[in-house]
């Protein structure tokens, strides 16, 4: 013998505004507040396409400059004789000199 299943009591609720539906513990808006969550979202995810192709493109154009930026030290190093590669070297674009990078205690200490 099958039973036949009884038709759910109506979840359908009216609010201030519009109506929606609650069933197990959801809340179902009305189509008037979907069509809005859909909008932010693909406003969302717009912004978040936008982010990644911004950070892609500048991680990339990060990559070319750190090479260039060996090359050139390489260079200088080679050109005037002396070991560029046994402590980190900063150009200062203000003196516009080369000297060595000065450790935390050094700068501390206004050496």
């Amino acid at each position: 013998m099958s039973k036949k299943k009884t038709p759910e009591a109506p979840t359908y609720r009216t609010g201030k505004y519009t109506g929606y539906t609650l069933k197990d513990g959801k809340y179902y808006p009305a189509p008037t507040y979907v069509d809005q969550f859909k909008q932010l979202a693909a406003r969302r995810a717009a912004i978040d396409g936008l982010m990644k192709v911004i950070f892609d493109h500048a991680t990339h154009d990060q990559e070319r400059i750190e090479t260039a930026q060996r090359a050139l030290w390489k260079t200088i190093g080679d050109d005037y004789g002396i070991d560029l590669l046994g402590r980190e070297w900063v150009y200062s674009l203000v003196t516009q000199s080369i000297e060595p990078k000065k450790s935390e205690k050094e700068a501390q200490d206004g050496n």
